[in-house]
């Protein structure tokens, strides 16, 4: 999976289970976030990323 794509699936993700209706930036931020979780491997870190874009110019990917 490409970086972009990896955005992507983050940014649906967001508005799937979270409803964030939330731009790209945000989607790789999610993946990020997740990424760091797993290389820890703890349940009790708080990961935290500001969500600074909106998702209407890429309405048309979800």
């Amino acid at each position: 999976m490409t970086v972009k794509e990896e955005a992507l699936e983050g940014m649906k993700l967001l508005a799937k289970k979270e409803g964030l209706f939330a731009g790209i930036l945000n989607g790789a931020n999610l993946w990020a976030a997740l990424r760091i979780t797993e290389k820890i491997g703890r349940k009790d870190v708080r990961i935290v990323t500001i969500a600074s874009d909106r998702g209407e110019r890429y309405i048309s990917v979800l």
